[in-house]
């Protein structure tokens, strides 16, 4: 019976939040990039489709 309660807990604190980061305009975009940051670019650069190192990593 408990580990039900603390399941619908945490479904309900992850619909929650996703809720949260779908109708807040800032946090929406921030989260599109990082997303973008985190697993696009990397995977892109892993694949060999930049070539080379960004323009922000070049010193």
């Amino acid at each position: 019976m408990c580990e039900q309660k603390e399941e619908a807990r945490i479904g309900n604190a992850i619909l929650e939040g996703l809720h949260y980061v779908l109708r807040s305009p800032i946090v929406f975009w921030l989260t599109l990039l990082l997303l973008l940051f985190n697993f696009i670019l990397p995977t892109a650069d892993c694949l060999g489709a930049a070539g080379h190192q960004p323009l922000f990593l070049q010193l």
